[in-house]
């Protein structure tokens, strides 16, 4: 058994360290540099050693059995700085206690033994920066515990303990002597390993951090003892406090999280949400105290709702938030200002009648015919194209100022069937045959135009008949405009007719 020296030659070390200092100062020579990494005089002779890179042998300390006992006065790992700790092969854990201050790590640890697993014990208090890490590939744990207990009842304690044996069986047990003490603190760190992640403190905050292992525990401890292997808390008369606020938490067995209870950022049966430190009633997309999801209703515009006024939330006033947090809209039954109707699912760009889906009223030009209309084609009703629907939703037809199939012209208001060489009513060109006397004929007397019929305009439309044609007798009167004839023509031709018809009577 290894018997550690006294506390008290530790302190002296210390004092004599501090007294050199002062000295030094006083003399006006240089003062011994601050070491970020100081073996204390319990197992070993004190020594500070040597950075960035500190390394840390079972020179720096004791094996007993398959365990490496480290005791540290000062542990702190800076930015840019490793701590890497070696050791026989046949060791199974490395136990570390800190007596003096918090340990501080913003640089990696690397535990460079094979399968071997890390404890670290810091009394008052572990803080693991943004980039700090360990590298270990058997298990790691995190405590304030004020001792290591080892299956055989040996402790292995901070500050040392009179007449010190180191244990010599495998570490079994994390001891607290007092209420909730020190505080172990994860911020931004990623702690992801391959074997089991422990953090035991009477105070665990963690904020935007990863926990990553085959099994995470996490356990706010107070007077009593933590059992490594079970993480059995039953002899401990009370609770610590977890605290965990944006971790992303990642365990192949299930984690545990101790003490449960909303509020320490592990969502627990009957919990919708945890989020640690981070819970607000006002927030947007925050957890709601009381582990309550953030919800439509509950007064808070979440990023997926257009709008929340809680209780005041209605579908039925005008312009009001919705029930389902969204903004009043066409579409949802309520006339709000700027729409002309609103019949919610009944809306329709289709169905006669029916208020359209922008929440106007049925119109000429929706492309949905309705009574009164006689055709309606929508953006496709034309003023100007053949055949379309107008844009008044009248059928094609002659008048319109539009030639269609089967017209001839169409000038509109300007057809006419009584004007000279003018599109007629029914869009036909003017022709000789319409009554109308238009460019190029002399005379036109529609359906009476005759090439027989005396005084009749001819089928050509080029002049009228004479007012006497003999067909069969004895004479014909040559045809010649009626301007043409002498009046002693008609007088022969009245002498001609009526003297045979005297001759006969007699």
């Amino acid at each position: 058994m290894l018997h550690a020296p006294s506390y008290r030659a530790q302190v002296s070390s210390f004092v004599a360290f501090a007294a050199c200092a002062g000295a030094c100062a006083l003399l006006g020579l240089a003062a011994p540099a601050r070491a970020d990494v100081v073996v204390d005089a319990s197992i070993v002779s004190m020594a500070a050693l040597s950075g960035p890179n500190f390394a840390v042998s079972e020179a720096d300390g004791a094996v007993v059995g398959n365990t490496l006992y480290l005791s540290f006065a000062t542990l702190e790992v800076g930015v840019g700085e490793t701590l890497t700790i070696t050791g026989p092969a046949n060791v199974e854990h490395v136990v570390i206690r800190v007596t003096g201050a918090a340990a501080q790590f913003d640089g990696v640890v690397t535990l460079s033994i094979a399968d071997a697993s890390l404890i670290l014990a810091s009394p008052a208090g572990v803080v693991v920066g943004a980039d700090g890490g360990f590298a270990v590939e058997g298990d790691l744990v995190l405590t304030t515990a004020d001792y290591v207990r080892a299956s055989s009842g040996t402790r292995f304690q901070a500050p040392p303990i009179a007449g010190e044996t180191l244990p010599d069986t495998a570490p079994a047990h994390l001891g607290f002597l007092s209420g909730p003490t020190g505080t172990l603190a994860i911020d931004g760190a990623d702690l992801t390993l391959m074997g089991d992640l422990r953090l035991v403190a009477g105070a665990v905050t963690a904020v935007g951090a990863t926990l990553e292992g085959n099994h995470v525990a996490v356990i706010g401890a107070a007077l009593g003892e933590v059992a490594l292997a079970t993480l059995d808390v039953t002899s401990m008369s009370s609770a610590g406090t977890v605290r965990l606020t944006r971790v992303e938490l990642a365990s192949v067995d299930d984690a545990l999280v101790l003490p449960p209870g909303c509020g320490n950022g592990f969502v627990e049966d009957g919990e919708a949400c945890d989020g640690g430190d981070d819970m607000s009633a006002t927030t947007p997309d925050f957890c709601r105290p009381g582990c309550v999801a953030p919800r439509c209703g509950d007064g808070v515009q979440d990023s997926t709702e257009g709008c929340d006024l809680g209780a005041a939330n209605s579908n039925t006033a005008v312009d009001g938030c919705r029930t389902n947090c969204q903004l009043a809209g066409c579409g949802d039954g309520v006339k709000d200002t700027g729409e002309i109707c609103d019949n919610g699912a009944m809306n329709s760009d289709t169905v006669a009648g029916a208020c359209r889906n922008d929440c106007t009223f049925a119109v000429c030009g929706d492309g949905v015919r309705v009574s009164g209309e006689q055709c309606d084609d929508g953006p496709a009703n034309s003023n100007t194209e053949p055949d379309a629907c107008r844009r008044n939703c009248r059928r094609a037809a002659c008048g319109d100022s539009v030639i269609d199939t089967d017209e001839e012209c169409d000038d509109g208001p300007d057809n006419s069937a009584g004007s000279a060489d003018a599109c007629r009513d029914d869009c036909t060109l003017p022709r000789c045959g319409d009554r109308v006397v238009d460019t190029g004929e002399v005379c036109d007397d529609g359906p009476f135009n005759s090439d027989v019929v005396p005084e009749r305009c001819r089928l050509d439309c080029q002049g009228a008949n004479g007012p006497l044609e003999l067909l069969g007798g004895a004479c014909e009167v040559p045809r010649r405009p009626a301007s043409e004839w002498p009046l002693g023509a008609f007088v022969l031709a009245a002498v001609a007719v009526l003297v045979p018809l005297r001759r006969r009577t007699r």
